[in-house]
């Protein structure tokens, strides 16, 4: 459970935060089920920066990316080819 983290909250994840809550007291106050789906899947996404919430989007790709020391400034196709078309 390291993945739930409090760091790097940004504008996008307390509007689904909050959004989550609303649905989810909207569920329990009205006793249905589509809140409440929507509600603790938004839940999940805040606290567990997962998903894409605007900028800083897909966190965790990238932070795994470094962990294993991948460079995403390096390019994926190393030798390219090509051929010159000209018109006569």
């Amino acid at each position: 459970m390291n993945r739930i983290t409090f760091k790097n909250w940004h504008f996008s994840r307390w509007i689904a935060l909050l959004a989550g809550g609303f649905f989810s007291w909207q569920a329990l106050y009205y006793w249905e089920a589509v809140p409440a789906v929507l509600g603790i899947f938004l839940l999940y996404q805040a606290v567990t920066r997962s998903g894409c919430l605007g900028y800083g989007s897909c966190e965790i790709d990238r932070t795994i990316q470094q962990e294993k020391g991948e460079d995403e400034t390096e390019p994926k196709v190393k030798n390219f080819e090509y051929t010159k078309i000209e018109e006569n």
